[in-house]
């Protein structure tokens, strides 16, 4: 069963045609359901919309809408608040950069037996950005149990299939008239130009800008740029 917050009041959707795709390997948990053109709550169905797994107790918002088709990765927002620059897990062990980063109130569950260090350096990226590299820099397994707010990590060798799961039809109705996409959505830019040149003694301190017209949430991302460079007058006097 699927639910959401309408008005203040958790709203269960009326449809239990969805599956959801675990992911072990540094993507999201995904969650997807073809509404009919005509279903009451489809105008409900918004890019950013949280949808709850009764079941799981995973959360997951909406990132992509192709007329009734719709599709929601599990919400990491708490992993894409704090923006990390020049950032270095200074060769600690995959569950000890884990650590470094996690967010308030979540812990790391590590069954993976696992005590090599490895080196990640990042120029500027949030913790889910960071986490996403233990599979290519230690070989392991990682996933995200937001009920039980616990990041999950494990050796491959002991990750059983669960299946694959396709819905039932193609849903080739007609020419979509409503579609959207919002994976890259971010409320918070850090800007960072030549030689670490950032903004922040123009703004307050702070290196990053916000823009909360769509959402109150703190999403951050990182843009560089070199061809953005401090001024110096006196080297470009005519």
């Amino acid at each position: 069963m699927l639910t959401y917050i309408k008005n203040g009041e958790s709203i269960v959707l009326d449809y239990d045609n969805y599956y959801i795709q675990e992911e072990w390997f540094g993507g999201d948990d995904t969650l997807v359901f073809s509404l009919p053109s005509d279903h009451p709550q489809l105008p409900d169905m918004l890019n950013q919309l949280s949808l709850t797994d009764k079941e799981s107790g995973q959360a997951f918002l909406i990132t992509q809408t192709d007329e009734g088709d719709i599709t929601a990765q599990i919400d990491l927002d708490e992993f894409r608040q704090e923006m990390y620059l020049n950032w270095t897990n200074s060769s600690d062990t995959a569950a000890g950069t884990i650590r470094q980063v996690l967010p308030t109130g979540w812990t790391v569950q590590d069954t993976s037996g696992s005590t090599i260090r490895r080196t990640i350096t990042m120029e500027g990226a949030t913790a889910l950005e960071i986490l996403r590299e233990i599979p290519d820099v230690y070989g392991l397994a990682i996933r995200f149990d937001r009920k039980a707010k616990r990041v999950l990590l494990k050796n491959p060798d002991d990750i059983s299939p669960t299946g694959t799961y396709f819905s039932d039809e193609l849903n080739l109705r007609k020419q979509p008239i409503r579609t959207a996409q919002s994976k890259n959505f971010a409320t918070r830019l850090y800007a960072v130009g030549k030689d670490g040149l950032t903004f922040a003694d123009i703004n307050g301190g702070k290196a990053y800008v916000d823009n909360n017209e769509y959402s109150n949430r703190i999403v951050s991302a990182y843009w560089s740029d070199d061809r953005y460079m401090e001024w110096y007058p006196s080297l470009h006097k005519q």
